[in-house]
């Protein structure tokens, strides 16, 4: 399995940018990525030819302005992450044999 994370800063202070910006999350909510953290978000996928479509749409959708980067890697990378302070990903969320660490 594999992750790919989604990290974004775009405007927001003009009227296009705000809907720019509204487009763009709602793609993100649409399309099955979840709130890792402020304007961070991570989608699980089955392999990596996967994860190169959702890349192309990222592309497709991203606005012109700002910035848009996208993270691929592997389930076990991304449980690997460690929370230094607040609250964490639950990665039992992406399924139900993974351990929490």
């Amino acid at each position: 399995l594999r992750v790919i994370m989604v990290m974004f800063d775009l405007p927001n202070k003009e009227k296009e940018e705000r809907l720019a910006y509204r487009k763009f999350y709602k793609f993100l909510k649409s399309n099955g990525y979840s709130f890792l953290q402020e304007s961070v978000y991570v989608k699980l996928l089955r392999n990596f030819t996967v994860i190169e479509s959702e890349i192309n749409k990222l592309y497709e959708i991203a606005p012109i302005d700002g910035t848009v980067m996208a993270l691929p890697m592997n389930l076990n990378q991304f449980k690997k992450m460690r929370v230094i302070c607040g609250k964490g990903f639950d990665v039992r969320f992406f399924s139900d044999d993974v351990v929490c660490i």
